[in-house]
Protein backbone atom coordinates (compact mmCIF):
# COMPACT_ATOMS: atom_id res chain seq x y z
CA UNK A 1 0.00 0.00 0.00
CA UNK A 2 3.06 2.56 0.70
CA UNK A 3 4.60 2.07 -2.96
CA UNK A 4 1.24 2.65 -4.07
CA UNK A 5 0.71 5.25 -2.43
CA UNK A 6 4.05 7.04 -3.29
CA UNK A 7 3.87 6.16 -6.78
CA UNK A 8 0.42 8.19 -7.07
CA UNK A 9 1.83 10.96 -4.95
CA UNK A 10 4.87 11.19 -6.90
CA UNK A 11 3.71 12.74 -9.77
CA UNK A 12 1.77 15.06 -8.07
CA UNK A 13 4.78 16.21 -5.76
CA UNK A 14 6.39 16.61 -8.96
CA UNK A 15 4.36 19.04 -11.07
CA UNK A 16 3.80 20.92 -7.21
CA UNK A 17 7.27 21.98 -7.04
CA UNK A 18 7.30 22.61 -10.55
CA UNK A 19 4.64 25.21 -10.56
CA UNK A 20 6.75 27.32 -8.74
CA UNK A 21 9.76 27.15 -11.26
CA UNK A 22 10.14 29.81 -13.74
CA UNK A 23 9.48 28.53 -17.82
CA UNK A 24 13.32 27.95 -18.72
CA UNK A 25 14.22 25.89 -15.47
CA UNK A 26 11.07 23.49 -16.29
CA UNK A 27 12.71 22.80 -19.37
CA UNK A 28 16.23 22.68 -18.29
CA UNK A 29 18.15 19.12 -18.70
CA UNK A 30 18.58 17.22 -16.36
CA UNK A 31 15.40 17.78 -14.63
CA UNK A 32 15.40 18.60 -10.94
CA UNK A 33 12.42 18.46 -7.97
CA UNK A 34 13.50 21.58 -6.01
CA UNK A 35 13.21 24.63 -7.52
CA UNK A 36 16.78 26.64 -8.02
CA UNK A 37 14.91 29.54 -7.56
CA UNK A 38 11.08 30.00 -6.53
CA UNK A 39 8.37 31.77 -8.41
CA UNK A 40 5.37 32.20 -6.11
CA UNK A 41 3.39 34.51 -8.31
CA UNK A 42 3.38 32.02 -10.89
CA UNK A 43 -0.06 31.54 -9.21
CA UNK A 44 -0.85 34.81 -9.37
CA UNK A 45 -0.12 34.90 -12.98
CA UNK A 46 -2.04 32.23 -13.64
CA UNK A 47 -5.15 33.26 -12.37
CA UNK A 48 -4.53 36.77 -13.69
CA UNK A 49 -4.60 35.51 -17.84
CA UNK A 50 -7.79 33.44 -17.07
CA UNK A 51 -10.93 33.30 -15.65
CA UNK A 52 -9.34 30.77 -13.05
CA UNK A 53 -12.33 31.81 -10.61
CA UNK A 54 -15.07 31.68 -12.93
CA UNK A 55 -13.91 27.88 -13.98
CA UNK A 56 -13.45 27.09 -10.07
CA UNK A 57 -16.82 28.48 -9.41
CA UNK A 58 -18.73 26.20 -12.66
CA UNK A 59 -16.80 23.31 -11.77
CA UNK A 60 -17.57 23.52 -8.11
CA UNK A 61 -21.41 24.20 -8.28
CA UNK A 62 -21.89 21.61 -11.36
CA UNK A 63 -19.98 19.13 -9.84
CA UNK A 64 -21.78 19.17 -6.68
CA UNK A 65 -25.08 19.66 -8.36
CA UNK A 66 -24.44 16.61 -9.98
CA UNK A 67 -23.64 14.08 -7.12
CA UNK A 68 -26.18 15.35 -5.12
CA UNK A 69 -29.09 14.47 -7.62
CA UNK A 70 -27.32 11.20 -9.12
CA UNK A 71 -27.37 10.33 -5.43
CA UNK A 72 -30.41 10.90 -4.60
CA UNK A 73 -31.82 9.43 -7.85
CA UNK A 74 -29.79 6.28 -7.16
CA UNK A 75 -31.10 6.00 -3.50
CA UNK A 76 -34.23 6.14 -4.84
CA UNK A 77 -34.40 4.16 -7.86
CA UNK A 78 -32.14 1.29 -6.36
CA UNK A 79 -34.58 1.13 -3.24
CA UNK A 80 -37.70 0.35 -5.35
CA UNK A 81 -36.02 -2.25 -7.61
CA UNK A 82 -34.98 -3.93 -4.24
CA UNK A 83 -37.75 -3.71 -2.21
CA UNK A 84 -40.87 -2.59 -4.17
CA UNK A 85 -42.33 -5.73 -6.07
CA UNK A 86 -43.82 -5.07 -9.25
CA UNK A 87 -44.29 -6.78 -12.97
CA UNK A 88 -41.01 -6.62 -15.01
CA UNK A 89 -38.45 -5.41 -12.32
CA UNK A 90 -35.85 -7.15 -13.52
CA UNK A 91 -35.92 -6.45 -17.02
CA UNK A 92 -36.35 -2.52 -15.63
CA UNK A 93 -32.77 -3.56 -14.05
CA UNK A 94 -31.27 -5.20 -16.92
CA UNK A 95 -32.39 -1.62 -19.26
CA UNK A 96 -30.40 -0.01 -16.37
CA UNK A 97 -27.96 -2.11 -16.70
CA UNK A 98 -27.54 -2.03 -20.25
CA UNK A 99 -27.80 2.23 -20.33
CA UNK A 100 -24.38 1.68 -18.32
CA UNK A 101 -22.81 -0.10 -21.48
CA UNK A 102 -23.33 2.89 -23.92
CA UNK A 103 -20.58 4.95 -24.65
CA UNK A 104 -20.97 8.52 -23.38
CA UNK A 105 -19.25 9.90 -26.96
CA UNK A 106 -22.38 8.05 -28.72
CA UNK A 107 -24.69 10.42 -26.81
CA UNK A 108 -22.79 13.79 -26.73
CA UNK A 109 -24.33 15.22 -30.21
CA UNK A 110 -27.71 13.93 -29.70
CA UNK A 111 -27.62 15.74 -26.08
CA UNK A 112 -26.19 18.70 -27.34
CA UNK A 113 -28.50 19.14 -30.22
CA UNK A 114 -31.63 18.60 -27.58
CA UNK A 115 -30.15 21.58 -25.05
CA UNK A 116 -29.51 23.43 -27.75
CA UNK A 117 -32.99 23.13 -29.30
CA UNK A 118 -34.26 24.01 -25.63
CA UNK A 119 -32.14 27.01 -25.57
CA UNK A 120 -30.06 26.01 -22.62
CA UNK A 121 -26.40 26.14 -24.37
CA UNK A 122 -24.52 27.30 -21.99
CA UNK A 123 -25.63 27.34 -18.82
CA UNK A 124 -25.68 25.04 -15.69
CA UNK A 125 -28.79 23.07 -16.29
CA UNK A 126 -27.87 22.68 -19.68
CA UNK A 127 -24.98 20.83 -18.91
CA UNK A 128 -25.67 19.03 -15.18
CA UNK A 129 -29.39 17.69 -17.01
CA UNK A 130 -27.99 15.41 -19.82
CA UNK A 131 -25.62 13.79 -17.19
CA UNK A 132 -28.07 13.89 -14.27
CA UNK A 133 -29.44 10.45 -15.23
CA UNK A 134 -26.58 8.43 -15.46
CA UNK A 135 -27.41 4.50 -14.19
CA UNK A 136 -24.04 3.79 -12.06
CA UNK A 137 -25.89 5.54 -8.94
CA UNK A 138 -28.77 2.56 -9.58
CA UNK A 139 -26.16 0.28 -9.76
CA UNK A 140 -24.33 0.91 -6.93
CA UNK A 141 -27.03 1.68 -4.25
CA UNK A 142 -28.72 -1.64 -5.43
CA UNK A 143 -25.77 -3.37 -4.70
CA UNK A 144 -25.75 -1.72 -1.21
CA UNK A 145 -29.64 -2.33 -0.49
CA UNK A 146 -29.16 -6.21 -1.31
CA UNK A 147 -26.40 -6.44 1.37
CA UNK A 148 -29.28 -5.51 4.14
CA UNK A 149 -30.73 -8.42 6.08
CA UNK A 150 -33.17 -10.64 4.55
CA UNK A 151 -36.50 -9.47 6.60
CA UNK A 152 -35.43 -5.79 6.16
CA UNK A 153 -37.86 -5.89 2.82
CA UNK A 154 -40.70 -6.55 5.18
CA UNK A 155 -39.76 -3.63 7.62
CA UNK A 156 -42.45 -1.50 6.72
CA UNK A 157 -44.58 -4.46 8.80
CA UNK A 158 -42.51 -5.51 11.52
CA UNK A 159 -41.76 -2.27 12.20
CA UNK A 160 -44.92 -0.52 12.19
CA UNK A 161 -43.35 2.18 10.24
CA UNK A 162 -44.87 3.21 6.55
CA UNK A 163 -43.62 2.39 3.37
CA UNK A 164 -42.10 5.87 2.31
CA UNK A 165 -40.31 6.10 5.43
CA UNK A 166 -38.35 3.07 5.14
CA UNK A 167 -35.85 4.14 2.25
CA UNK A 168 -35.15 7.74 3.79
CA UNK A 169 -35.23 6.71 7.01
CA UNK A 170 -34.28 3.40 8.90
CA UNK A 171 -32.16 2.07 6.02
CA UNK A 172 -30.24 4.87 5.10
CA UNK A 173 -29.22 4.88 8.63
CA UNK A 174 -28.50 1.15 8.65
CA UNK A 175 -26.32 1.61 5.52
CA UNK A 176 -24.85 5.11 6.82
CA UNK A 177 -21.01 3.73 6.48
CA UNK A 178 -21.33 3.00 2.57
CA UNK A 179 -22.76 6.31 1.73
CA UNK A 180 -19.86 8.54 2.42
CA UNK A 181 -17.59 6.31 -0.44
CA UNK A 182 -20.67 5.84 -2.86
CA UNK A 183 -21.14 9.67 -2.76
CA UNK A 184 -17.26 10.36 -3.06
CA UNK A 185 -17.15 8.31 -6.09
CA UNK A 186 -20.52 10.07 -7.59
CA UNK A 187 -18.26 13.03 -6.62
CA UNK A 188 -14.95 11.81 -8.37
CA UNK A 189 -16.92 10.64 -11.56
CA UNK A 190 -17.90 13.98 -12.57
CA UNK A 191 -14.58 14.91 -12.70
CA UNK A 192 -14.85 18.37 -11.65
CA UNK A 193 -16.03 19.68 -15.56
CA UNK A 194 -15.86 22.97 -16.34
CA UNK A 195 -17.97 25.34 -18.40
CA UNK A 196 -17.81 28.31 -20.38
CA UNK A 197 -20.37 30.30 -18.74
CA UNK A 198 -19.21 33.62 -17.34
Amino acid sequence: MSLVVVLIAGPLVFVFFTSFKDQPDIYSQPTTWWPPRWHPQNYRTATEQIPFWTFLRNSVVITSALAVVKFMLGVLSAFGLVFVRFPGKNVVFLVIIAALMVPNQITVISNYALISQLGMRNTFPGIILPLAGVAFGTFLMRNHFLSLPPRSSKRPEWMGRAGGNFSCGWCCRCRGPPWWPSASLLWSMNGMSTCGRS
